[in-house]
C-alpha cells in the first residue's frame, strides 16, 4: 500500500509538471498579423470611422472567417497599431478562430477611441517600428508573420530619426512580410508604398479609391494574407 501511495504521488507530480510545461508553451497560430493604420491629420473623423468600421466588417465577413478556420491550425493572432507622428497599440493581440472570436475582435476595434497625443504628421516609420516590436514580443509561435500597413499619405516625418528604410530592413531580417493598402489619390502615394514600404520579395499592395471602399479592399487583402 505504501509503495502504491508513493507511485501515485510520483504520477501526480509528473502529470502536474507536464501540464505546467504545456501551459508555458507558446500558442501556435497560422498567421500573426498586425494592422498598421494611418490616423494622421489627413484622416478626418468620418474617414477614421469608415476605417474602423471597415476593419470590423472585414473580419466578420464569412469568407474571412472561413479562411481563418480553414488554415492548418485554424486560428490567427491579430493586433492593431495606429500612427501619426507617433504610434500606439489600439488593440492588443487577439486570437481569432471562429465567428464568435471574430465578432469579439470587431467589437474591440469599433469600441476603441481614436488615439490622442500622437501628433498630426504621417510617420509610417513609427507605425512599422512599433509593429516590429509587437511581433517580436508576441506570446505566439506563428507560421507566418505579416504587417498590413494602410494609409492615405506618404511618410513625412520619422520617429526618433528612424527611417522607413531602416524599419523595413528590420522587418525583413525578422522574416516579417509587409503588405500595403493605399487609400485615395495623394500624389506619389502608390509609388511610395510600392518602392519603400512593401516587402521585396513577397509583399503586395492593393488600392482603395476612397475610405468608403476600404472594407472591400481590406477583405480582398485579408484573403490573400490568411489563405
Amino acid at each position: 500500500m505504501r509503495y502504491a501511495f508513493v507511485a501515485l504521488c510520483i504520477f501526480i507530480v509528473i502529470f502536474c509538471a507536464a501540464r505546467l510545461a504545456q501551459a508555458q508553451q507558446p500558442l501556435d497560430v497560422d498567421v500573426a498579423l498586425v494592422l498598421v493604420m494611418d490616423i494622421s491629420d489627413s484622416v478626418d473623423g468620418d474617414e477614421f470611422a469608415l476605417q474602423r468600421v471597415g476593419t470590423a466588417g472585414a473580419f466578420v465577413d464569412p469568407e474571412i472567417v472561413n479562411a481563418i478556420s480553414s488554415g492548418a491550425l485554424g486560428r490567427i493572432a491579430v493586433s492593431v497599431v495606429e500612427f501619426a507622428n507617433e504610434a500606439v497599440i489600439v488593440v492588443p493581440w487577439t486570437v481569432i478562430s471562429d465567428a464568435k472570436s471574430a465578432r469579439a475582435f470587431a467589437a474591440t476595434v469599433t469600441g476603441a477611441p481614436r488615439s490622442n497625443d500622437v501628433g498630426t504628421g504621417t510617420s509610417i516609420s513609427a507605425g512599422i517600428s512599433l509593429a516590429n516590436k509587437v511581433i517580436l514580443t508576441m506570446p505566439y509561435r506563428a507560421t507566418r508573420k505579416v504587417m498590413d500597413v494602410s494609409g492615405d499619405g506618404t511618410n513625412n516625418t520619422d520617429a526618433e530619426g528612424i527611417t522607413v528604410e531602416v524599419v523595413t530592413k528590420i522587418a525583413k531580417a525578422q522574416h516579417i512580410t509587409i503588405n500595403g493598402l493605399t487609400i485615395g489619390d495623394d500624389f506619389g502615394l502608390e509609388e511610395f508604398y510600392e518602392e519603400d514600404v512593401i516587402s521585396k520579395p513577397g509583399g503586395f499592395k492593393l488600392h482603395s479609391d476612397t475610405f468608403k471602399d476600404f472594407t472591400k479592399a481590406l477583405r480582398r487583402k485579408l484573403v490573400r494574407e490568411i489563405s
